[in-house]
Formats: C-alpha cells, sequence, structure tokens
C-alpha cells in the first residue's frame, strides 16, 4: 500500500452522520485526507474548481443522497458530466429504496452504503470503507 494519503470528499450535510463516517473511515487504518462539505451546491463547486485548475481529484467521493440546495442524483449527474471517472464515487445514505439505489448506479454511482445504525453495520461498514480506500490507494 502506498503512503500517499487517500483523498476522501465526504458530501455530508448533517454533522453527527459526517462525525460518525469520518470516524468509521479513520478506523480502517488507511491514511486518508478527508475534506467534507455540507450540500450538494458545494460539492459540484468544489469538483469545478478542480477540474478548471487540473488539480488531483478526490480518490473517493462519500456523497449522500438527501442534501440541500442540489441533491445527491444532481452532484452524480455532474461528476459524469465532467468525466471524473478516476474517481470512485460511494452513495452514503440512510435509504434503503430499492429506487434510490438503481437510480444512484444509472447515475455512475459506484457503490451505495447504507449509513449504519448499529455495532454489527458499523463493523461492516468500516470493512467496505477499508476494502475501497485500500483499492484507492494503489491506483497509479
Amino acid at each position: 500500500m502506498s503512503d500517499k494519503a487517500v483523498r476522501v470528499l465526504l458530501v455530508e450535510d448533517n454533522p453527527a452522520d459526517a462525525l460518525l463516517a469520518a470516524e468509521l473511515i479513520r478506523e480502517t487504518g488507511v491514511v486518508v485526507n478527508i475534506t467534507n462539505v455540507n450540500d450538494g451546491e458545494i460539492a459540484i463547486s468544489t469538483l469545478e474548481r478542480i477540474v478548471k485548475n487540473q488539480t488531483e481529484a478526490p480518490d473517493l467521493i462519500l456523497l449522500d443522497i438527501n442534501l440541500p440546495k442540489k441533491n445527491g442524483h444532481e452532484v452524480l449527474r455532474f461528476i459524469k458530466k465532467v468525466h471524473l471517472e478516476s474517481t470512485f464515487v460511494a452513495i452514503y445514505t440512510g435509504s434503503s429504496s430499492p429506487e434510490d439505489e438503481r437510480n444512484a448506479k444509472e447515475h455512475g454511482a459506484d457503490a451505495y452504503i447504507i449509513k449504519p445504525i448499529g455495532s454489527k453495520e458499523m463493523e461492516l461498514t468500516i470493512e467496505r470503507f477499508r476494502e475501497i480506500l485500500i483499492s484507492r490507494s494503489k491506483k497509479p
């Protein structure tokens, strides 16, 4: 595994959920650099700056669906439009709706992760995050 930190853009409007996600990511033991934005509009403008300035895109975007200003599906469509193929996009949501999951996959999400409720779900989420982060740390 590389010593380089995996760049994570966490798009989450609920401060408690953002804190929990960041903690679960840190529990993986993978070196990360997490940036948190709290609405879809800010996520899009952040990604626009990255594309415009040709700076390094995040390795992983953890994206909630239910966001203020622009929802997660709108952010996904933007990501697809600007061709950030090297970025792994995981929807991280409380929604277990099959329709939300289908829409997310149709709009280019690489994974769909339901926010954990109990300790067993947290352990499974940490493992899922670990798998994704390790795969992103090995990308060229």
